[in-house]
């Protein structure tokens, strides 16, 4: 037996810290990251609001939301998704997570919320950084012309 007493504290706290419950849901064409406080959705392929709701995910919708590439197959139920869950004012602002060369997503966010006043956050993410989400920790790293997002160890590519 350990000689310190703190030992299985110790042991207790690094083991409950280590590892965050996470959840990951697949959508026609798009990944969706849960935790307790906070739901990624990687890519926005059309009718992906539908998709959310009748997957029984969060009424809220997603807090944060990011894309694999700038191809508009990825981008395309963009518009639908902020208009279906981010003209809720009770929610904080949606977080856009936007790799600097996808022009596409943040003319359609800008436009989007000067036509609606919404809530968005939009934030340019140069791929190798590092991003958190609630209990959710983001990498993205270039692969060709999209990027590959690691979310609490779990990688998602274009396809």
């Amino acid at each position: 037996p350990p000689r310190s007493t703190l030992f299985p504290y110790t042991t207790l706290f690094r083991s409950s810290c280590s590892r965050r419950p996470m959840q990951r849901v697949e959508l026609p064409g798009a990944v969706a990251f849960l935790a307790k406080d906070s739901a990624l959705l990687v890519d926005c392929p059309e009718g992906t609001a539908q998709a959310w709701l009748d997957a029984g995910l969060p009424k809220s919708g997603p807090t944060g939301l990011c894309f694999t590439s700038g191809h508009w197959p990825r981008i395309a139920g963009l518009y639908g998704l902020l208009g279906h869950f981010a003209l809720d004012r009770e929610q904080p602002p949606l977080r856009l997570l936007v790799d600097m060369r996808n022009q596409e997503v943040e003319q359609l966010a800008g436009a989007f919320m000067r036509s609606n006043q919404a809530q968005l956050s939009v934030e340019a993410d140069w791929p190798g950084s590092v991003l958190t989400l609630g209990a959710l920790r983001l990498r993205s790293r270039a692969e060709g012309e999209g990027l590959i997002w690691n979310v609490n160890g779990h990688q998602v590519k274009p396809q």
